[in-house]
C-alpha cells in the first residue's frame, strides 16, 4: 500500500470540501447586501430564495435571525412598497424579547419577493414552481398554488420542470379531492379558502 498516496487523497479531499464551503459562505454574504431586483441570474435568484426559506425555518437560531432582520431591513430599504403595507408593518414592528412575528409574516414577506421575481422574470417556469411551493407548503393557499402551475406550464418548461409540475399538480388534486371530501361530509363550503385566492 502506498501510504503518501492515500494521505494526499485525504488531504486534497479536504482541502476542496473546505474551499466549496468556503465560496458558499462567500457567495450567502453577498446575497445578505443585496435587494432580489439586484439579481438577474435565474439560478441566484432560485439559491436566494432557498437562502430565504432556511433563513426562515432556522430563525431559532439568533445568528440566522440577525441575518434574516438585516436582509428584510435592506428589501425595506430598497423596495417601493411603504411601511404602512401590512405585511412589512407586522414584522417591521418592534416585538418583545419573549415575542416574535408569526412565521406566516415571514412567508408573507417570501410571497412579496417572488410577486418581485416573477414581475422581472414572467416565462420562468422553476420561479413559478418556487411559488407555487411557497403559497401551497408554508401559506396554504391552494386555489393560488394551482394558478401558479398553470402559469408554469404556459411557459414552456424542461423535462424536469415539467416532472414537478406533473407531480406537484397531482399532489394537489390529491389533496384538495380529501379536503373536498371532508366539506361534504360536513355539507358545508369553506369560502375563506376561496377569498384568499
Amino acid at each position: 500500500m502506498d501510504l503518501i498516496g492515500v494521505f494526499s487523497y485525504l488531504f486534497s479531499t479536504i482541502l476542496f470540501s473546505l474551499a466549496f464551503s468556503y465560496f458558499l459562505h462567500l457567495k450567502e454574504l453577498k446575497f445578505r447586501h443585496l435587494h432580489i431586483k439586484a439579481i438577474k441570474k435565474e439560478k441566484n435568484i432560485e439559491y436566494y430564495i432557498n437562502y430565504v426559506l432556511r433563513l426562515i425555518r432556522e430563525r431559532d437560531n439568533p445568528a440566522n435571525r440577525a441575518i434574516l432582520e438585516g436582509m428584510f431591513k435592506t428589501h425595506l430599504k430598497n423596495t417601493t412598497r411603504t411601511e404602512n403595507d401590512s405585511i412589512f408593518l407586522g414584522i417591521a414592528k418592534d416585538y418583545l424579547d419573549s415575542e416574535e412575528p408569526p412565521e406566516l409574516l415571514w412567508y408573507s414577506w417570501l410571497k412579496s419577493i417572488m410577486t418581485d421575481v416573477l414581475n422581472a422574470h414572467p416565462k420562468s417556469s422553476r420561479l413559478h414552481l418556487f411559488y407555487t411551493f411557497v403559497q401551497q407548503e408554508k401559506l396554504e393557499n391552494k386555489f393560488k398554488s394551482v394558478f401558479e402551475l398553470l402559469m408554469a406550464e404556459e411557459s414552456k418548461p424542461s423535462l424536469e420542470d415539467h416532472f414537478w409540475i406533473y407531480r406537484y399538480k397531482s399532489l394537489l388534486e390529491r389533496v384538495m379531492k380529501d379536503e373536498e371530501y371532508k366539506a361534504a361530509n360536513k355539507n358545508s363550503i369553506n369560502v375563506a379558502l376561496i377569498v384568499d385566492f
